[in-house]
């Protein structure tokens, strides 16, 4: 079963394993299921999603029949969000050519009952511009933020004119009650001053202010600065998976 099976066929086989999938679960909803592709077969479930270039590929539930669901895939370079196991069962049509080690952490405190700290504001469309200067040219920018995502909780400090710190949410499901907080970023002439941990902070209690129940984020398993920080607010480690690209063979 491919292209877009029924939200009643996918939801059992994310909702197996919420925290994982929580990705895929928030894109079912405008704007992101416009850009999702679905591929079904006796509980083995993968996705593309194309709202980036090169698109992202995710698995979820019963591995056994991955192989098979990556023969349907076009040709073709593409992102990875996946296990291990994932890997394993796509080898025989899909080449690796980088893979970063990424832990996903949840949030499992109680919500954070302060205030943001002065000085931090929230981000919408008109803020765009000094994201974009912010990012530009940076070799670690984050590299899946879309405007879109400024509809969802965003944060950032500024000095002065200059925008110099972020965080915001890469997907955002209220119907699901999930939100994944991404596009973290402080410019390198300020790090070092706990602008990450304001900025998380903020979208963390603007999420749970709006009854999000399932909060996530990913960091680089060897960014021990950036675990510490988000261990501060309340985030515990889930799981080990791998982001990088590769190639679906003909």
């Amino acid at each position: 079963m491919n292209g877009k099976p029924s939200e009643a066929a996918i939801l059992p086989i994310l909702e197996e394993d919420r925290f994982w999938s929580a990705y895929a679960l928030a894109d079912l909803e405008p704007p992101n299921d416009e850009f999702s592709r679905w591929y079904i077969q006796d509980g083995s479930l993968m996705m593309t999603f194309h709202g980036f270039h090169p698109p992202t590929i995710f698995a979820a539930g019963d591995t056994s029949h991955l192989g098979e669901l990556t023969r349907q895939l076009p040709a073709g370079r593409y992102q990875i969000t996946l296990k291990q196991e994932h890997l394993a069962e796509m080898a025989d049509r899909f080449t690796l050519r980088k893979m970063v080690g990424m832990l996903r952490m949840v949030h499992s405190h109680p919500p954070l009952d302060k205030a943001s700290p002065n000085g931090v504001v929230r981000l919408g469309h008109e803020h765009l511009p000094a994201m974009e200067a912010l990012f530009h040219g940076q070799p670690d920018r984050p590299d899946a933020f879309h405007p879109r995502q400024l509809a969802a909780p965003f944060y950032g400090i500024y000095s002065g004119a200059t925008l110099i710190a972020a965080a915001g949410t890469h997907v955002y499901s209220n119907k699901h009650g999930i939100a994944a907080i991404g596009n973290v970023y402080t410019h390198r002439d300020h790090r070092n001053q706990g602008l990450a941990g304001q900025t998380v902070g903020a979208v963390l209690r603007a999420l749970t202010r709006e009854g999000v129940d399932t909060i996530l984020l990913n960091v680089n398993m060897d960014n021990a600065p950036a675990i510490r920080c988000y261990t501060r607010l309340g985030f515990t480690p889930f799981c080990k998976y791998y982001e990088g690209w590769g190639l679906i063979r003909e």
